[in-house]
């Protein structure tokens, strides 16, 4: 059997295999609060710890608000924080900054590292930070840091381009090691590419149903033989006791000065910068004679001047690929984002106006800005609904975090549930008998619970377990073999 076929074959074990992996190096909590409720979680609390790589609050929101940013530039201001929330990404990013952590992690473990050298010189390779095949410059390179929303530092930059080395170098140490043969190679591509030209006589199962029959001794005999085809997973099933953050979302009271406060103090999440729409018509220069080059740029320039489409000329004549299909368009972009001599250019004219040659690393250019909207910053009415929700979810988290620390010292025995949860106002109730992999009544699709239930014995009591609904306690009912 190949390597290519072991590893089809047992897809799934090593799916749930990596998986285990990195849930054996994350410890997830939200921070408990030992502050005042009414105050926002703060910048250096801790959201999740993977082999004591700590993923702070600051951490989580300066990528969660880079996310916010990039959105609304690709699709306007009608994609709210409200609608991302819908779509998960708060929790798609912890889920990337844990897989991070655990990655980086396991390549400490295994001594890869990425040296100052080889940073400097991934940082100056960088096409952002080239002009004409070299490096910007100090200057500049802090420049274009500086105009990012938020603003980058260089520490806090280079420490990115660090991490992504060690990354790749984990990446390659990880499958450097698989090799394919040519002909496994050969095969595989003939099976994805190679198509044949069939005429077909179907003959229906269905058809000739009727006429056959199937004794007893035959039935019985398949299923000796097949009995493996018909084995049902052992189950299990619990008695709960959840800590429900739905519902103590629901008791949240947020002041207008809360709202207030924490509009002030994110600004950055609630301001787009200034942006740009336009197209432009590129001449590359590589490999050609520059002054011939600039004679086609200035008669195609002419005749967008005295009013040809600007569209067609660009579909005719530019030089980049994707600009031929869209009428050279380059949507809506920020400062920082384009070669400088064309970002000068492009946001220095006015809507509808045309620029002369403009001369950038890539080539020439004539540009047309067809839109332009200026800084602005959401007003707090606009975003106050989202605000609350959002300090409702923190203080919400908080508040079960810290009722689970003061239940686990409370809750000992099944009886518990009823005696000190419900006194508590959790949600007490019994499962259905469900597999490891199945979706549990009353508590959800919850992995954790699924795996500690059957690592429990009968009658046993656990700790809290986080869940997506908050926190349980679980007790053991129930063995189905």
């Amino acid at each position: 059997m190949t390597l290519l076929d072991r590893m089809r074959r047992h897809k799934g074990w090593l799916k749930w295999s990596l998986a285990l992996v990195v849930l054996s190096f994350v410890f997830l909590y939200i921070p408990a609060s030992r502050r005042s409720a009414l105050m926002p979680a703060a910048s250096h609390d801790v959201v999740a710890s993977v082999e004591g790589r700590e993923i702070t609050v600051d951490r989580f929101r300066s990528v969660y608000n880079r996310q916010i940013q990039a959105y609304r530039q690709a699709y306007g201001a009608n994609m709210d924080e409200r609608m991302l929330k819908q779509l998960g990404i708060d929790q798609r990013i912890l889920e990337g900054l844990i897989e991070e952590e655990a990655a980086l992690a396991e390549a400490a473990r295994l001594g890869i590292e990425a040296s100052d050298q080889e940073v400097v010189a991934r940082i100056q390779s960088l096409p952002a930070f080239q002009e004409n095949g070299q490096f910007v410059g100090e200057s500049r390179y802090r420049q274009v840091l500086n105009v990012q929303n938020p603003p980058l530092r260089p520490d806090q930059f280079e420490e990115q381009v660090r991490r992504g080395i060690v990354m790749e170098k984990l990446q390659r140490a990880l499958t450097d090691w698989i090799t394919i043969a040519e002909p496994e190679a050969d095969a595989e591509f003939k099976r994805r590419n190679e198509k044949v030209k069939l005429a077909v006589i179907n003959f229906p199962a269905d058809k000739f149903r009727e006429a056959t029959t199937a004794t007893d001794a035959e039935v019985s005999a398949w299923f000796e033989s097949h009995k493996s085809d018909y084995k049902i997973t052992e189950k299990r099933k619990v008695k709960y006791a959840l800590i429900n953050t739905q519902a103590l979302r629901d008791k949240q009271q947020i002041s207008a000065q809360d709202v207030e406060q924490h509009y002030k103090e994110n600004q950055q999440q609630f301001s787009t910068p200034e942006q740009v729409r336009a197209s432009h018509i590129l001449f590359k220069l590589e490999g050609k004679d520059e002054a011939a080059v600039r004679k086609q740029a200035e008669a195609v320039l002419a005749r967008a001047k005295v009013g040809e489409d600007f569209g067609k000329l660009a579909n005719q004549y530019t030089e980049e690929e994707v600009g031929k299909t869209r009428g050279g368009d380059l949507d809506f972009f920020g400062r920082g984002q384009m070669a400088k001599e064309f970002e000068e250019v492009a946001f220095a004219l006015k809507p509808g106006q045309i620029s002369d040659i403009v001369k950038t690393q890539f080539g020439l250019h004539i540009i047309k800005t067809t839109d332009h909207k200026p800084a602005a910053t959401r007003p707090l009415e606009e975003v106050k609904s989202q605000i609350e929700d959002q300090l409702k979810y923190e203080r919400a988290q908080n508040e079960a975090q810290r009722l689970s620390e003061e239940l686990d010292k409370q809750i000992d025995d099944p009886g518990d549930f009823d005696t000190v949860g419900k006194a508590r106002g959790l949600t007490v109730g019994e499962s259905n008998f469900f597999s490891k992999d199945e979706p549990i009544v009353g508590l959800g699709m919850a992995p954790a619970v699924a795996q500690r239930a059957f690592e429990m014995k009968q009658g046993e009591t656990s700790k809290a377990i986080r869940t997506p609904q908050g926190f349980a306690y679980i007790s053991l009912t129930g063995t189905q073999p």
